[in-house]
Order: C-alpha cells, then sequence, then structure tokens
C-alpha cells in the first residue's frame, strides 16, 4: 500500500538533513518510521536510538520499532513513556488523551492485547501506578 520506494528516499532524505543538522531525536524518528518499510534495516533505528539516548526517546519512536520488530520491550517501553506522558498532566485530561490522540490508543490496544484489559505488566511495572490502567 503505498509508495513504499519514494517514502524510503525521502525518510533517506528526512535522516541525512537531521543529522547534518545535529537533530538526533528527529534522525531517530525517520529511521524508525524507515523500519517499518518493507526489506528495512531495524538495527540502524535502535543502534541511533541506543547513540541519541534519552534525546531520542518517545513513545512514537518505540511504538514504530515495536511494528517493525514486534519485540515486546519496545511496547513495554512505549507504554511506560506513555504513562510517564499522563503522569505530568492532570488526571481530568488522560481520557480525552488516550481516546484522541491515535498514537496514544494504538499503544494502549496493543498494550492491552497483550496483557489483557487490566494490563498485567512485566515485572517492575505495575499496572495499579499507571494512568493508562482500565477504570
Amino acid at each position: 500500500a503505498g509508495d513504499a520506494a519514494a517514502a524510503r528516499a525521502a525518510l533517506d532524505e528526512a535522516v541525512e538533513l537531521s543529522r547534518a543538522q545535529g537533530r538526533a531525536s528527529k534522525a531517530v524518528l525517520a529511521l524508525a518510521m524507515l523500519a517499518c518499510l518493507p526489506g528495512a534495516d531495524v538495527s540502524a533505528a535502535e543502534t541511533a536510538l541506543a547513540e541519541a539516548g534519552d534525546v531520542g526517546e518517545s513513545s512514537r519512536v518505540r511504538w514504530l520499532l515495536y511494528q517493525a520488530t514486534g519485540d515486546r520491550a519496545h511496547l513495554d517501553e512505549a507504554k511506560r513513556l506513555l504513562d510517564e506522558l499522563l503522569a505530568k498532566n492532570p488526571p481530568e485530561f488522560h481520557e480525552s488523551m488516550l481516546a484522541n490522540i491515535r498514537i496514544n490508543r494504538e499503544i494502549l490496544a496493543a498494550w492491552r492485547e497483550e496483557f489483557g484489559e487490566e494490563g498485567d505488566a512485566p515485572e517492575g511495572a505495575s499496572p495499579d501506578e499507571s494512568p493508562t490502567r482500565a477504570g
């Protein structure tokens, strides 16, 4: 669906320009998008993320890497970052943030599919403390 070659060319250019401008977070995002294309080099995105550290970290990047790899560690991190974002906002906005922002809906849906409606969390994560917990 769509023109993968044109998408790859545009994203390659975005990576090049982002790196030239010293915008590591944008380069990581473009590489994560590239990782979702057929025949992509996922390791390039994961390496760039590791090198960028916190600057490259976002729930969107982790969500894209989860989609590209199916590696649950990326889903876990996307959910953790989503919870962190929600924790910084008043509770009365959480429902609308989860319902009206597509990526947040997708992360939460995948999390619930993986762990159940209550979001049984992996070791070290508590669903009771999660702002995205059902209820």
